[in-house]
């Protein structure tokens, strides 16, 4: 069976399944409101009981998130990988092998999903939602870039383009439509050249990826880790296109690009946040070992700014949410440390997309 004929059956299965169920969290109000007022007398002393304490838990936030059977990779392992779609499994537990081109591949990114099929590549966004084994939901945030036009041979572009709407289809059936439901992935096994993953769905598919290390580029310079890139602000100094023009939004004497990275204080996760000096974007981002920068997306402040302003904003996130990057970084010789005695570092960043933006730290470290 082909690729595209495997996902037009998960467009048919998921058009053609029985309404889902009531969320199992959902809260009963009347029998809520009928077991407290019975409570009422316990309700009227000076300090609550552990009763009603207990019940008003229960009954109106509800019970605790599951705890997980098992450990969710992290972002850092599951981007080691280039995932490529071999197996899925139905509701029914029925398996289909996937073994014919074109494949169908998965990159795993922060709070994105990037699936690679022939000439087209999908974006889907996610978030973290709750506990448990399927702590992911898929948002309607759903994005495709397209370079099939690139085809010189006009009847191959065709059955390449009509074989990509049926993959498309599947893909938004299956991941946006049973988002509801969330999904999670479980690490199967892994060596330092092989993995297989499951991207599990609650009460649904199961899609089975074998991945295939992505190769390490070699580099000359120094090593980026989160440690020294969080040391620092960062000024934007050059911002080139693919052609090696100025970028004219962020080429604008009067205005600054600044970017920072951080942790926040109540999770574990790194963000990299931009700024012209009116509003900032940012998203969640990660490092791999071979000085990858892969930045996710994230919110916007929406603050009214001059239009040129406005328009470096723009551009900034165009490039750099849900980006893939390669960095490199050198260092200034002692003799120009700036006053202090802290070193000075160029930071170039050349995009997938083909935009080379370099920056420069600031002289006085944040910590």
């Amino acid at each position: 069976m082909t690729l595209s004929r495997i996902f037009l059956s998960i467009v048919l299965g998921i058009l053609s399944a029985a309404p889902l169920a009531g969320c199992q969290n959902s809260v009963d109000v009347p029998n809520a409101i009928s077991s407290i007022a019975n409570l009422s007398s316990l309700m009227d002393q000076t300090q609550p009981s552990a009763e009603v304490i207990a019940i008003q838990k229960l009954k109106i936030i509800g019970p605790l998130p599951p705890k997980p059977s098992y450990l969710q990779p992290s972002y850092t392992t599951l981007n080691s990988y280039l995932w490529q779609l071999i197996e899925v499994v139905d509701e029914q537990g029925t398996r289909t092998p996937i073994e014919v081109d074109p494949h169908l591949f998965m990159e795993v990114r922060p709070n994105n999903l990037v699936f690679y099929n022939d000439c087209r590549h999908y974006l889907f966004r996610f978030s973290d939602d709750s506990a448990g084994d399927f702590p992911y939901r898929i948002s309607n945030d759903f994005s495709l870039l397209n370079s099939c036009y690139e085809y010189k041979d006009a009847d191959n572009y065709k059955f390449n383009n009509n074989n990509a709407d049926l993959v498309q289809s599947g893909l938004k059936n299956t991941l946006i439509y049973t988002s509801r439901d969330g999904f999670g992935f479980k690490l199967l096994s892994a060596t330092p050249n092989v993995a297989t993953l499951d991207l599990r769905i609650d009460g649904g598919k199961t899609l089975l990826w074998q991945g295939h290390i992505k190769p390490i580029a070699p580099t000359n310079t120094l090593s980026v880790t989160y440690e020294f890139l969080q040391s620092y602000k960062w000024r934007l100094v050059s911002a080139v296109n693919n052609e090696q023009q100025p970028i004219t939004e962020l080429n604008y004497d009067d205005i600054l690009v600044n970017a920072r990275f951080f942790n926040l204080s109540y999770d574990d996760k790194h963000y990299a946040g931009f700024s012209t000096g009116c509003n900032g974007v940012g998203g969640p981002y990660i490092l791999t070992h071979d000085n990858i920068l892969l930045i996710g997306s994230g919110s916007q402040t929406m603050m009214g700014c001059n239009p040129n302003r406005e328009a470096a904003e723009d551009k900034i996130k165009a490039l750099e949410l849900s980006s893939r990057s390669q960095l490199s970084l050198n260092k200034y010789s002692n003799a120009d440390k700036g006053s202090g005695g802290n070193s000075l570092y160029l930071l170039t960043q050349k995009l997938d997309t083909g935009e080379t933006l370099i920056w420069k730290n600031e002289i006085e470290k944040l910590r």
